[in-house]
């Protein structure tokens, strides 16, 4: 690896044309361009997708917002790959993994739900995390990070279109104390649902009474 370069450098009062943080970014070079695509939180209640461009990687654009339609999100962790033409745009929004596509780069479409954390015992059945996509000649491939409670994994979906992934054989098995906590998390993650619902209604109703 060659020596690491800083591409920007961003603090909470750099005043950057980036914005004060970024996050996740990917980065295309493509027709002399660079073109970085991340997730900008300049406001925590509603992160968006940016993309600024840069003729040497260092001096960037002013951020252009991305159009997501056919779905809502909440981005947290992407990838965007240009392949065959078509940008693909993977999205984990802090519990599925999705897939979009556009011709542009700008608008992207909501192709299909790829994974969600899994309800049956798997190396995934805590969570998902951040992914990404590439093509080799074999096909394409998705590479996604899965958590069992235990440990967390590296897994694959390859196949010959994005909408026929399949999984690489892993020879994965969970083990009994894998499988009791799973039974655990369900049931906290069950109950604190219960509690924020709750928390949401008298909060709701304190607000209406303020008014």
């Amino acid at each position: 690896w060659s020596k690491r370069e800083v591409l920007a450098e961003i603090t909470e009062n750099s005043n950057h044309t980036l914005g004060n943080a970024i996050f996740s970014p990917a980065i295309i070079y493509k027709d002399g361009l660079y073109r970085m695509y991340y997730v900008n939180s300049d406001s925590p209640q509603e992160r968006k997708i940016s993309y600024s461009e840069s003729i040497d990687a260092y001096k960037w654009d002013t951020p252009h917002n991305i159009t997501l339609i056919g779905a809502t999100r909440r981005p947290w962790h992407i990838d965007v790959n240009y392949i065959d033409g078509i940008y693909y745009l993977i999205n984990y929004d802090m519990k599925d993994i999705s897939v979009w596509n556009s011709n542009d780069g700008t608008t992207f479409c909501f192709q299909k739900q790829l994974l969600s954390p899994s309800v049956k015992a798997s190396f995934y059945g805590s969570k998902l995390y951040r992914a990404c996509i590439i093509k080799d000649d074999k096909g394409y491939k998705v590479f996604f990070s899965g958590n069992d409670f235990i440990h967390t994994y590296i897994g694959l979906l390859e196949g010959d279109n994005i909408n026929n992934l399949k999984f690489a054989p892993t020879g994965y098995h969970l083990s009994f104390w894998g499988m009791i906590l799973y039974y655990i998390r369900l049931r906290l993650f069950s109950l604190n649902y219960i509690i924020n619902r709750i928390k949401g209604k008298r909060e709701a109703k304190n607000n209406k009474m303020g008014d």
